[in-house]
C-alpha cells in the first residue's frame, strides 16, 4: 500500500514536470493537459481507511485460523508463535490485536477498561464484544468477523463461531468496542 505522502510527492513531481514543459512551449498548456484533471489523490481519510482495512484483515485472518483451537484458561499466547493452539478469550483478543500491529492489554478486565471509551453502534470486522462477568466475576470477550459472524474462545468448546444474533442476544452482552488506534467514524458511534 502506498503511503499518503508518496501520492503527494508524485503530484508535486508532476506539477514540476508540467511547469518545465510550459516553460519550453510557445504558449500555456491547454486545459486538456492540465495535471488537475489527470488523476485524483486519495484523501487522508481514504488512506486511513485503507490502513485500517489492512489491520482488520490481518486480525480477522488470525482468528479464522484459530477456529477449532483449544480453550485453556489463563494460557499465554506468545507473540512469536505463528500458530498457537490454546488460550483463553482474552489471550486470543490480545494476540489478534498484536498480529494487527496494535498494542492491547492482557486480561479481559483490563481489555474492557481499555476499550470503554470507543463503543460502537455497529461493529466492523476486528471490533470486539464483551459479555458481563460470569458467576466467578470474569467478563468474556470475542470479536466480530464480518458477515454476521463472531469468533471467540469459549470455555469447554474452544475457539468457536457464533452468529451476531447469539452474541447480541446473550443475557450478559454489554456492547461492541473498537481499538482506539482504528478510525471511529461518526456513523459508528453509540
Amino acid at each position: 500500500m502506498k503511503p499518503w505522502y508518496d501520492w503527494l510527492l508524485d503530484a508535486l513531481a508532476g506539477l514540476r514536470t508540467e511547469s518545465k514543459l510550459q516553460d519550453l512551449s510557445s504558449g500555456p498548456l491547454s486545459a486538456a493537459t492540465s495535471i488537475t484533471g489527470s488523476f485524483d489523490l486519495p484523501t487522508f481519510s481514504q488512506s486511513r481507511q485503507e490502513a485500517d482495512d489492512q489491520i482488520r484483515a490481518t486480525m480477522v485472518a488470525f482468528m479464522r485460523a484459530s477456529v477449532g483451537d483449544a480453550y485453556v484458561y489463563a494460557a499465554e499466547i506468545d507473540d512469536a508463535d505463528a500458530d498457537p493452539k490454546a488460550g483463553d478469550c482474552s489471550e486470543y483478543m490480545e494476540a489478534m490485536h498484536h498480529r494487527g500491529g496494535l498494542s492491547y492489554p492482557d486480561g479481559s478486565v483490563s481489555q474492557k477498561a481499555f476499550k470503554r471509551a470507543r463503543e460502537v453502534a455497529r461493529p466492523r470486522p476486528g471490533d470486539v464484544f464483551f459479555l458481563g462477568p460470569n458467576a466467578r466475576g470474569i467478563p468474556h470477550t470475542g470479536m466480530y468477523e464480518g458477515d454476521s459472524l463472531c469468533i471467540h474462545a469459549l470455555g469447554g468448546k474452544g475457539v468457536v463461531r457464533w452468529s451476531i444474533a447469539e452474541v447480541e442476544g446473550h443475557p450478559r452482552f454489554e456492547g461492541w468496542w473498537r481499538h482506539p488506534d482504528l478510525s471511529w467514524p461518526e456513523q459508528d458511534r453509540v
